[in-house]
Parts: C-alpha cells; structure tokens; sequence
C-alpha cells in the first residue's frame, strides 16, 4: 500500500485549472500521492479533459461531461466540500452520468474518506488496505484487460457499504 505519509521534503502540488469543454471533467485539489498518472493516462488515451478543484463542485455545470472523476488522495477540505454539495453528483448521476470516486483517500494529503456518502446511497468504509482485488465481473468495459486477480501497492484502499439494490460490484478485495 502507499505510506499514509509521505517521504520527506513532499509539498501537496496542486494543479492550475484547465477548461477546454472536455468529455472528462476532473476534480482535483492536490496531485494524489504526488502523482498525475490519471491525467497522464487520460492524455495517453488522447481524452480530453477539464480539470477543476473542489471549490468548484457547487457551480460547475455537470450535465455535458461523459464522465466526472473525483481524485483520489485529497486533503479533507476536498471531501468536506464533496459532502456539501452531494446533491450536484446525485443530480448528475440520476440524468445518467458516470461518476467515478476515487475512494483511495488516506494518503500523503491527509484527507479521510470514511463515511463519505455516495449518489445511490453507497457509504465509502476505509481505510481497508488490499494488496490484491478480484476482479467479479470481466465483462464489464472497466474491467477490460485487466488481470483476475489484480495486484499492486494498496490496490484498494477502501471499501464499500450500503450498496443500492442491483448495483454490479465489478471487484473486490481479495482478503
């Protein structure tokens, strides 16, 4: 798993707003554990993207993004701003959008995900460190390409409870 804490001289990075009317729009305070690798894939994948900070889940319009992605990683003030504007993800979600939460949180920026409140009524659990997830539904398009079981540093760092009737758990944690 990723240290809690991170190795020393690590100053949390945030990045500059980008709005370039993306399919993807990105929330993001600080760099997770350092790290840009989900925009480095999205750039890889030749995905454009909007990338905004959580003082911005209130005002931005949702409704023409394919996809919402909340960060991994975040300092608590990201998830106390989450929390508060709850409705806005709901909201998009139930209109059909896909959100995708980011639930390792408990790393090198401090935030603390646990009982944070998902659209549909998941509740996230953490943290619950999984060196190793299986994967339950390889058909999903998630799920392409990826090996069953799947290993790597805190491949979870969370789990999660709650889930609503009917929801498809893609993988979970293999212990």
């Amino acid at each position: 798993r990723m240290p809690r804490t991170p190795g020393g001289g690590y100053t949390p990075r945030s990045r500059d707003a980008v709005l370039v009317g993306g399919p993807v729009l990105v929330f993001m305070d600080y760099l997770p554990w350092g790290s840009d690798g989900l925009l480095q894939v999205l750039n890889a994948n030749g995905i454009t993207y909007d990338l905004v900070g959580s003082d911005q889940m209130g005002t931005i319009n949702l409704s023409p993004y394919e996809v919402v992605f909340v960060s991994n990683d975040q300092p608590q003030f990201f998830y106390d701003n989450y929390g508060a504007n709850l409705q806005h993800f709901v909201d998009y979600t139930q209109a059909g959008g896909f959100l995708w939460f980011g639930a390792a949180a408990w790393g090198w920026n401090g935030g603390d995900a646990n009982g944070v409140l998902l659209p549909g009524g998941a509740v996230v659990m953490g943290p619950v460190f999984e060196g190793s997830n299986d994967v339950l539904d390889p058909s999903h398009p998630t799920m392409q390409g990826v090996p069953n079981p799947f290993h790597g540093t805190g491949a979870s760092h969370a789990a999660f409870d709650s889930l609503p009737n009917g929801a498809n758990v893609i993988a979970r944690g293999s212990g």
